[in-house]
């Protein structure tokens, strides 16, 4: 099989086949995560921390997130058309922004939203992605 490829001009492990725009698409992704949390956190912020469920229930913002990326997955299976990609990007990062502001809620015993060092473990995901994504990009040029 690799020996195929290599007849297509693919040059070493044909598994590291990559898409010369998943740089920008890998930046759309990260800053729509980041930008989603900053906004949520403050609309959560000006509104005074609604609970949408009433008393007894609670909707937890990071089922909608959970769905922006299944929704972004299912864009880049469904549609071979790269125009999709960017859109994919844009969503699944929303969707991940989304489901990571609820950490607190899963690292802690009392599901404390508000707890504090929740904010330092979200930032040091990002920083820790950004600097996986750059790793990857050098890896494969």
């Amino acid at each position: 099989m690799s020996a195929k490829l290599t007849n297509n001009n693919v040059r070493g492990n044909p598994y590291r086949i990559r898409d010369p725009h998943n740089s920008s698409l890998l930046e759309i992704w990260l800053i729509s995560a980041v930008v989603t949390v900053l906004v949520i956190r403050l609309y959560l912020h000006l509104t005074g921390y609604p609970q949408v469920g009433g008393d007894t229930l609670h909707i937890a913002h990071m089922l909608w997130g959970g769905l922006g990326m299944v929704i972004a997955f299912g864009f880049l299976l469904l549609f071979a058309n790269p125009v999709w990609k960017p859109l994919a990007a844009l969503v699944g990062g929303i969707g991940f922004g989304t489901f990571i502001d609820e950490l607190g809620k899963f690292i802690t015993k009392d599901k404390d939203y508000f707890y504090q060092p929740t904010v330092a473990v979200m930032y040091a995901v990002f920083i820790v992605l950004y600097f996986g994504r750059g790793s990857i990009l050098r890896s494969q040029a």
